[in-house]
Parts: structure tokens; C-alpha cells; sequence
């Protein structure tokens, strides 16, 4: 069995893939990846990697306008991709996270960014 098919089959949640210029923020800035009710994954460059503890908050930003705030989540992996830079210079990881216990306001924010993936 692939290991591909293995993730999928170990997540409670089906993951859609974005579209477009959705950000997560917390210590840094990264690109959204994928989401589900269960986590996201996203795409950051830094000269260092990020610290291998809990992200305790973070951000999803879609527009201007749309934002969920205060998502509590926990590193599931993060990986070095690869890329172009100068050795040495800037390196590309792909973070995955879960959530923890989101607020009802954070549930019904998210089942609005995963309905506007899922359309992409």
C-alpha cells in the first residue's frame, strides 16, 4: 500500500486542496496547501526551521475580508521541500498541523474556506 493511501485512509476528514493567495500566519507567513475540519497544510521559506514544538495559535487569512483567527493547532510533520535557492540562503518546508478544539465561530469560518476549496 502506498504511503499516500495510507494517510488518506488514517484521516477522519477528506482534504481540499486552495486555490489562490490563502495565507496562514502565525510566527511566520505561509502558503495554504490543503484543508479539512481536521488540519491544513501549508508552504514556508525561512532561513531556519520553524521550532519543533506546539504552534499554540495561528491564522487563516482568504481575502481582506474573510480571516479565522486563534486556531489552536499542533505540528503533525515538517519537511524540507525542494527548490532553488542558494545553498544555504533560504530553504522551502511544507508544515502539516492539526487543529485542536476549534470554537463554534471557528467551525462555521472553516466549513466556509473548505466549501470555497472545494469549488476551486
Amino acid at each position: 500500500m502506498s504511503n499516500n493511501t495510507q494517510m488518506a485512509e488514517r484521516r477522519k476528514h477528506p482534504r481540499y486542496a486552495t486555490q489562490g493567495c490563502i495565507f496562514v500566519a502565525g510566527l511566520k507567513i505561509g502558503r495554504l496547501i490543503d484543508i479539512s475540519r481536521g488540519g491544513m497544510a501549508f508552504y514556508y521559506a525561512d532561513r531556519k526551521p520553524w521550532p519543533q514544538t506546539i504552534l499554540p495559535r495561528g491564522s487563516v487569512r482568504c481575502t481582506h475580508e474573510f480571516m479565522i483567527p486563534d486556531l489552536p493547532t499542533k505540528i503533525i510533520s515538517d519537511k524540507e521541500m525542494p527548490h532553488n535557492f542558494k545553498k544555504g540562503a533560504m530553504t522551502v518546508r511544507r508544515r502539516s498541523v492539526s487543529f485542536g478544539e476549534l470554537t463554534a465561530t471557528q467551525l462555521a469560518l472553516l466549513d466556509r474556506l473548505i466549501a470555497i476549496a472545494a469549488q476551486a
